[in-house]
C-alpha cells in the first residue's frame, strides 16, 4: 500500500477546488512529519506506509495533504496535516488516477469525498472547476496535475477535454508550452487506468 522508496520518481498529484490528492509514501510522510516523522505520524497512516501487502498491483493509499484556500472551499478545514480519502462519489478509491477518474466523471451536480478524519467534502463541481484556474494563479502552480496523470489523460484521448475544445472550463489544465496543444498521434502504448 504505501510505498517506502520513491526518491527516483515524480509524485503523482492533482488539486481540484484546491484540495491537493496524492499517494502515501514514506518520503512525504518524512516531508510532512520532518525528521522524527515515526513518532509524530498518526497510528493509522503510520501502519498504512509501512503494510506491503495489496489486493491489487496497482493499489496505493490516497491522501489529500492540504487543502488550498479558495472560496470553494472556504467552510473546510483539514483535522491532520494528512488525510486519508476513503470513497469518491460513494466509490472506494483504488489509486491517485482513479480517483481523479472519478472527479472527471461526475455526473451530478457534486462530487463528494470521504475522509477518514475530516468526514465529507461536497463541493459543486461548476465551481469546483471555474476555482482552479484562480488557485493555479494564486498559489504559482505549474500544473494542476502531475505529467504521469496528463500522459495518461493524452492516452485516454482526453486531450480535448485538457485544451478545452468540448468543455471550456478545463481549459486551466494547460501549461506554457503544453505538448497537449498539439496534436499527438504517436502510437499508443499499454492501455493507462483511468
Amino acid at each position: 500500500r504505501g510505498r517506502k522508496h520513491l526518491h527516483d520518481q515524480k509524485p503523482t498529484y492533482f488539486v481540484h477546488a484546491g484540495l491537493v490528492i496524492t499517494r502515501l509514501s514514506w518520503p512525504l510522510l518524512k516531508a510532512t512529519y520532518g525528521s522524527s516523522w515515526w513518532q509524530s505520524t498518526p497510528s493509522t497512516l503510520k501502519r498504512l506506509a509501512y503494510k506491503t501487502f495489496r489486493q491489487k498491483s496497482d493499489e496505493e493509499v490516497v491522501v489529500m495533504t492540504q487543502i488550498l484556500d479558495n472560496t470553494v472551499n472556504l467552510n473546510y478545514k483539514a483535522k491532520q496535516t494528512l488525510e486519508l480519502v476513503q470513497t469518491l462519489n460513494g466509490v472506494e478509491v483504488l489509486n491517485v488516477r482513479h480517483a481523479l477518474e472519478l472527479i472527471l466523471k461526475t455526473e451530478g451536480k457534486y462530487f463528494r469525498i470521504d475522509f477518514e478524519q475530516l468526514g465529507s467534502i461536497v463541493i459543486e463541481q461548476k465551481i469546483a472547476f471555474a476555482s482552479n484556474l484562480a488557485i493555479k494563479e494564486q498559489h504559482r502552480m505549474y500544473s494542476l496535475w502531475s505529467d504521469d496523470l496528463r500522459d495518461c489523460a493524452t492516452k485516454l484521448e482526453l486531450g480535448k477535454l485538457l485544451r478545452g475544445v468540448s468543455l471550456s472550463n478545463f481549459e486551466q489544465l494547460s501549461v506554457p508550452g503544453d505538448p497537449y496543444r498539439k496534436r499527438n498521434r504517436r502510437k499508443r502504448g499499454p492501455k493507462c487506468m483511468m
